[in-house]
């Protein structure tokens, strides 16, 4: 078995099992991910928070900065988007109003 085979099958695994959430990819493909919403603070003081998605590559097709995430609730923008080397990117969303 190619080694890009057991990585991609390692990937499906770990999105699958640690997945928390479903969102919508520019409202037609569903991709499910790690979200992660933590707070971002400088000298103590909560700033902002910052939004990820982590999702296996592969699901996520030719994802862009600018494309839209949403679901039922909730509308993101992507504005980031970082390969792990591994197969998974993450995603920084920035949520819109």
């Amino acid at each position: 078995m190619p080694f890009e085979d057991l990585e991609a099958g390692v990937n499906s695994a770990v999105v699958a099992s640690l997945s928390n959430r479903t969102l919508v990819l520019n409202g037609a493909v569903q991709v499910r991910g790690i979200f992660e919403r933590a707070a971002v603070g400088e000298f103590g003081l909560v700033q902002s928070s910052s939004v990820r998605l982590t999702v296996a590559a592969a699901d996520a097709g030719s994802v862009a900065r600018g494309d839209v995430l949403d679901d039922a609730t909730e509308r993101y923008q992507v504005i980031g988007i970082e390969p792990d080397g591994t197969g998974l990117l993450v995603l920084s969303l920035q949520k819109q109003a």
